[in-house]
């Protein structure tokens, strides 16, 4: 599997979408009110459609996506950060 880039695949995506704690992150890692976005532009944006502001649910039971897809037990991945103090604690959680 060396080589292959895994998120060329939906299932890969979607399973890392939803492993993705958000409300978590907002509450125990910035510890600060915050509102998560799915997307840009922002919701304050005119026009902007209010149907694509909520953000799918944390759900790390689609790691079995992850399977099908042909890594059973996960893959490894860089994880390239912005060096600001908070965001460098999402990174790292």
């Amino acid at each position: 599997m060396k080589g292959r880039n895994p998120f060329k695949d939906l299932r890969v995506r979607k399973a890392v979408y939803h492993a993705i704690d958000v409300p978590l992150i907002i509450d125990k890692v910035l510890a600060r009110p915050g509102r998560a976005h799915r997307r840009l532009p922002q919701p304050l944006v005119d026009g902007s459609p209010a149907e694509l502001d909520k953000r799918l649910p944390y759900d790390p039971a689609v790691r079995l996506l992850l399977g099908e897809a042909g890594y059973p037990n996960g893959f490894s991945v860089t994880l390239d950060c912005v060096n600001v103090a908070w965001r460098e604690n999402v990174c790292q959680r």
